[in-house]
């Protein structure tokens, strides 16, 4: 809404000194499409031709007229007198006419696409007039790109300006059914209705040449950004796009890749338990020291050799398949413990013999 506002105001002041001319060349513009349409009616294409150039250079006159440029009512047959961009006028209308006809051809809502459609392509007569590096058949497609983000604006500009239109005549033609002083409102409306004709064209050409002039200045009033910013859009668009490729063409190679990777890391895993196992089977079937097996009946009592005695006797087998380390060694601390019990007994029952002996001397 800030920028239709804006639109309206910044048309009103730009063409408001010049508004009678600006009728008055819009009016010629429009009569000579007129002549050339029933004088031409036996040669269509040629009429529309001369309708495709009046039209781009009525569009070229309000913009030198916003520039503050001097205009004449010549200037409306500008084109004829450049043979190149002659053609290059009549061949891009033309292609801009036929895709907005193709539209239309559509059942039932063709006519809604034919609208959306002429307002992408607003922009086409000034690309083609003023801008002669854009081929003629991407004109329609860069006044699509520049459009982007105001043709709503735009659709809402001209129906105000008609809708404003109807309303007055909607009142003035009810107006008109009073007895008696109901002519007055008739006379009113016909005057309306004459004056609307006639300046419609003004303002419809006023507000489009200030839509284009001023186009990212409305953008950025609605928050859009600048040409750069469409243009910074699109890029990352494309790049999105690119990457979303990329994404897809990867995933199409990850599932064979992730199977390779699993059978190779279930290969190592496989090699390395059976290095565990072999290991723990050589650990468990080790010899044991020689220091281990010797005899300790020497420095042992009695009781010391009665525990040792069944160890002795052993069956054959469990030399064979001796017992784990850690079975050993817990049977070498027990031997070692009792032994040094037993030497503890000896010592003390010696020293009470000795004390026994000198008690009784």
């Amino acid at each position: 809404m800030k920028a239709l506002i804006k639109a309206y105001k910044d048309a009103f002041s730009s063409y408001r000194d010049r508004a009678v001319r600006m009728l008055g060349i819009t009016w010629f513009a429009g009569l000579i499409s007129f002549l050339a349409t029933v004088l031409l009616s036996g040669m269509l294409l040629l009429a529309l031709a001369v309708d495709f150039v009046v039209t781009s250079s009525l569009a070229v006159i309000y913009l030198r007229e916003y520039n503050k440029e001097k205009t004449a009512v010549e200037d409306v047959f500008a084109p004829f007198s450049d043979k190149e961009k002659l053609r290059r006028v009549v061949l891009g209308m033309a292609w801009m006419e036929l895709w907005i006809f193709i539209w239309a051809l559509i059942p039932i809502v063709g006519f809604v696409f034919a609208i959306i459609k002429g307002y992408k392509y607003r922009y086409t007569p000034y690309i083609l007039m003023n801008e002669p590096e854009v081929p003629i058949m991407e004109a329609i497609k860069e006044s699509e790109r520049r459009t982007a983000g105001l043709r709503l604006d735009m659709f809402i500009a001209d129906l105000a300006a008609y809708s404003v239109l109807a309303v007055v005549c909607i009142i003035l033609g009810l107006l008109g059914m009073i007895p008696y002083v109901g002519v007055v409102f008739i006379i009113l409306l016909v005057l309306v209705v004459i004056a609307g004709v006639a300046a419609m064209p003004v303002i419809t050409n006023a507000l489009n040449c200030i839509f284009f002039v001023k186009r990212d200045e409305y953008l950025e009033a609605k928050g859009q950004g600048g040409a750069e910013a469409v243009s910074d859009t699109a890029d990352i668009a494309n790049d999105d796009t690119d990457a979303s490729t990329d994404n897809a063409s990867a995933n199409d190679a990850t599932p064979a890749v992730v199977e390779t990777v699993y059978m190779d890391e279930i290969i190592a895993s496989e090699r390395a338990f059976r290095g565990a196992d072999a290991e723990a089977d050589a650990i468990d079937t080790a010899p044991e020291t020689p220091a281990e097996a010797e005899p300790v009946a020497e420095t042992v009592t009695e009781e010391t050799e009665a525990i040792a005695e069944p160890v002795a006797e052993a069956p054959a087998e469990a030399e064979e398949k001796p017992a784990p380390k850690k079975r050993a060694t817990t049977a070498k601390k027990t031997t070692s413990a009792k032994t040094s019990t037993a030497k503890k007994t000896a010592t003390t029952k010696g020293t009470t013999a000795k004390t026994t002996k000198k008690t009784t001397k």
